[in-house]
């Protein structure tokens, strides 16, 4: 790709790691409005408050009920990692718990665990192409649409336990990676090697531990393990990590459910279930290319990541222990979810790309080599368009655009003039003042139209905080990342491979 007129320097993991992690916060959405992280939040609270697994007062959705008590209907992996940080901070939260006190734990867990995490996955990402056949600007542009082209830009403002899956995922994946040299007389017995797979496979342990499905990928890493043949020093320290997490699940799903492979999902009161049918090839093709639910259409620029992909097995960039690492546990999900025949899929709003987001580090992968292979100016238009989606996806209440219809995002891209939900909701609020947002709630956007002296008052309101957001992500842009695409090649890049 052709460099930028921008002074060239060097894209270092600091100034990466710092760049996404600011930009996550101004992205940041505290208000804890979605079933998918107040279970969570309530039961951090009562193992904190009450040393119970039992949920005192949610009965909202995803509740699981058993034998006359509540349950959170998740996994209990984002919810231990909330009483940790609950603990830590308790003297600063009042002594009864309420609706406040979730807000601040929210608030918390984005701030500490959630966008800090995502960023290191980013960086993760970015040392692991480093050490790959790619040239430095396919490397960048694959960091930059990873970091902020997918759902992973908004699950990074929020706490989800989607969002945490996919960096530890990078994460368990770059220790994983084959060194260069690696099998030679020098790379064949390094210092703590046994104790590094034991703590990678407490991190992918802990990942089924955040969601159930990350089983097919923690699969497939013990088989990469067997068949590169280190059993003793990595494929045993693995499965013991692993073990260890394991246990923790198995203890949970038995003091709550009765069964160590019972879970929440079983038992819970509300949703629509899972709805178990025959393999389709037509349900792999929506679930790829469908309209209405398929990734290339939420995440358009895959379609070089496929060219990518299909380089990479043609030339054998990827050994074949590789691609059990990569393949295999995107295949495995694609497969699952084309049975897994629930009323989201492909309807009313896309569940698909919600439940691949932890796989987008993997999927990320070969865009690097289809970046280089795909036609330059379609690839920008891709890229532009990735990115305008996952700007979007930021802008959402709590769940990103790319799992819901776009007509959604596009309303609450009016609705708060493209500031997100900090800028456009919350910050406002605390100075006592009423925004574009705030007023729909009220009365609905057409009771505002009917009085255009209030509306035009909300809107500049609104406008001052959007150019606020602007100018605050533009001034974090030329900080941590004006000239890298300008900057040297693959060799001179600070923080690049293994």
């Amino acid at each position: 790709m052709p460099s930028s007129s921008a002074p060239a320097r060097p894209l270092s993991l600091k100034r990466l790691f710092a760049g996404c992690f600011l930009i996550y916060l101004v992205f940041m959405n505290p208000s804890p409005e979605s079933s998918s992280s107040l279970p969570h939040l309530h039961l951090a609270v009562s193992l904190v408050d009450d040393r119970s697994i039992t949920l005192s007062s949610y009965r909202g959705r995803d509740v699981a009920f058993r034998e006359g008590r509540y349950y959170s209907g998740h996994p209990p992996g984002a919810a231990f990692l909330a009483a940790e940080v609950y603990q830590l901070f308790r003297p600063l939260f009042p002594a009864r718990a309420g609706g406040r006190t979730l807000f601040w734990l929210n608030a918390l867990m984005i701030a500490l665990v959630s966008a800090p995490l995502s960023a290191l996955g980013v960086a993760f990402l970015f040392r692991l192409l480093g050490g790959m056949p790619v040239g430095r600007e396919a490397i960048l542009w694959t960091v930059v649409l990873a970091a902020f082209g997918t759902s992973a830009f908004g699950y990074a403002g929020a706490f989800y336990k989607k969002g945490l899956v996919g960096p530890i995922l990078m994460i368990v994946v770059y220790f994983l990676w084959p060194a260069p040299g690696e099998g030679t007389a020098d790379a064949a017995r390094p210092r703590g090697r046994g104790l590094r797979f034991f703590l990678v496979g407490v991190l992918a342990g802990f990942s089924v531990v955040l969601e159930l499905s990350m089983v097919f990928v923690v699969f497939f890493q013990a088989v990469y393990l067997l068949r590169k043949g280190s059993l003793k020093a990595e494929l045993a320290p693995f499965v013991a990590g692993g073990a260890l997490m394991a246990a923790l699940l198995f203890l949970y799903n038995q003091t709550a459910f009765g069964s160590v492979f019972s879970s929440g999902y079983a038992f819970r009161l509300h949703g629509d279930g899972p709805v178990y049918g025959g393999f389709s090839l037509w349900r792999v093709w929506q679930i790829i290319f469908g309209l209405r639910c398929g990734l290339i259409v939420y995440v358009p620029v895959l379609l070089a990541g496929l060219v990518g992909a299909w380089c990479a097995v043609r030339e054998r960039i990827y050994s074949r222990e590789m691609l059990w690492l990569i393949a295999a546990p995107v295949a495995a999900h694609i497969v699952f979810f084309a049975i897994w025949s629930n009323v989201y899929v492909c309807a009313g709003e896309s569940l698909i790309p919600r439940q691949m987001a932890p796989l987008f580090p993997l999927v990320m992968l070969p865009l690097a080599l289809g970046v280089e292979r795909f036609p330059e100016k379609a690839f920008r238009w891709l890229a532009a368009l990735t990115l305008g989606l996952g700007y979007l996806g930021a802008q959402s209440f709590f769940v990103p655009s790319q799992t819901e219809p776009f007509v959604y995002a596009f309303k609450d891209l009016i609705v708060s003039l493209g500031a997100g939900e900090l800028f456009s909701r919350h910050l406002p609020r605390a100075l006592g003042l009423q925004t574009l947002l705030s007023g729909s709630e009220a009365g609905g956007l057409s009771a505002l139209v009917e009085n255009p002296a209030h509306l035009a008052r909300l809107a500049a309101v609104q406008l001052v905080f959007s150019a606020a957001q602007f100018g605050i992500v533009f001034g974090i842009w030329r900080v941590c990342f004006r000239g890298a695409f300008g900057a040297p090649g693959p060799t001179q890049m600070t923080g690049g491979g293994k």
